[in-house]
């Protein structure tokens, strides 16, 4: 049994050996209840988990769920409420696969129009404008 236990285990726990034997797998599962006593809630980012675990440190992975939050209705998504007539009520997922792929078939040898913006001083911009209508009216 461990000389220290940490200080979130309730007392409950402290008094039973927590350390079993698994035959089937051949290492030791702890199990325990207790009472976790936060001083201050700190939470990190997703890289920074990742150094600490990479440097072995202690890590727990928690799935916290609410069960009695149902799930929300078609009425409480505002763009969905605006455009009720376009979504089905049954909005339960991705659609399903279609038999027919959308695509659009592009003539031999064309390529994306891709022109970039030419940026230029407002006075040479009226100069050009200016030689360009002189150069059409004539």
């Amino acid at each position: 049994m461990p000389s220290r236990w940490p200080p979130w285990v309730a007392p409950k726990c402290k008094r039973q050996p927590p350390l079993t034997n698994d035959q089937n797998l051949g290492w030791k599962k702890l199990e325990w209840e207790g009472v976790c006593k936060l001083k201050k809630s700190k939470i990190i980012a997703s890289i920074q988990a990742r150094k600490l675990v990479g440097q072995s440190c202690l890590a727990y992975l928690a799935h916290i769920r609410d069960v009695e939050v149902e799930s929300p209705s078609i009425e409480s998504i505002p763009t969905v409420s605006e455009f009720r007539g376009v979504f089905s009520n049954d909005l339960s997922g991705m659609p399903t696969d279609r038999d027919i792929d959308f695509c659009i078939d592009l003539e031999h040898g064309t390529c994306p129009i891709s022109i970039p913006p030419y940026r230029m001083a407002p006075t040479e911009l009226r100069e050009l404008k200016a030689q360009i209508q002189e150069l059409l009216d004539k």
